[in-house]
């Protein structure tokens, strides 16, 4: 999607007869707006680029085609779930996390000589590093394919898709149980595995009663699959 076709999208929400109090909440952050008034942020204030783009993908949400092992591991794939999570940490930056920096920055820039103004370094630092995350997942969000595993148990036939729930077993008998995810949903505590990890590629597409192996960090290790489901999270 181009720049412009960004632009006429976000602009169609507004409408001038309106107060800036009932707009859609995409329209108070439009390009140029000089003239909105925004929740927690001051007068003839303009949005950059970034967070606009970072409130639409707050406001947009894909559904696409299912993920097979064959897919590039440069694809972005989220489940349900995860998209959920950094819609969330998305929304707790732009509404709370960056107002109150900014309101912070406001008031340490008052208080004199920015120079040597430790408050207000430290301000302009952290709106920096919340800018730098917004954009991040805002491109994360953008480009992802979500994916929902009770789809999947439509057409899996009984192999391993993404967002599958798998338990194995390995060599010592030790039973494990793992959710094959998105890179951006990691998370080893809950046994939620990335599908482009050595331990996901080799369980995609692999069936129940199977075996397979991947190189661990210990050496080659080998698996088999006892069970295979799409049970919602």
């Amino acid at each position: 999607m181009t720049a412009d076709k960004d632009d006429n999208r976000l602009l169609l929400l507004y409408n001038p007869l309106q107060p800036v109090e009932t707009q859609p909440l995409l329209s108070r952050f439009r390009f140029g707006d000089t003239s909105s008034k925004p929740p927690c942020h001051g007068p003839r204030q303009v949005f950059p680029r970034s967070l606009v783009l970072a409130l639409w993908a707050v406001k947009s949400y894909k559904w696409r085609c299912p993920l097979t092992e064959k897919a590039p591991t440069s694809a972005v794939y989220l489940t349900p779930d995860g998209a959920r999570q950094m819609r969330a940490e998305l929304k707790e930056i732009l509404y709370t996390l960056r107002p109150e920096m900014v309101k912070t920055a406001a008031w340490a820039a008052s208080n004199g000589d920015r120079s040597e103004n430790a408050d207000y370094h430290y301000a302009k630092r952290r709106l920096r590093q919340l800018d730098s995350r917004i954009r991040f997942l805002s491109k994360r969000l953008e480009a992802a394919t979500i994916v929902d595993p009770v789809e999947q148990l439509k057409i899996a036939k009984g192999r391993v898709l993404f967002g599958a729930r798998v338990r194995v077993e390995n060599e010592a008998g030790e039973e494990k149980t793992f959710r094959i995810v998105g890179a951006d949903e990691l998370d080893l505590s809950r046994g939620h595995i990335s599908w482009t990890s050595p331990l996901g590629r080799a369980l995609l597409g692999a069936k129940s009663g199977e075996l397979v192996s991947f190189d661990a960090p210990g050496g080659k290790t080998e698996l088999e699959i006892l069970e295979v489901d799409y049970r919602p999270f």
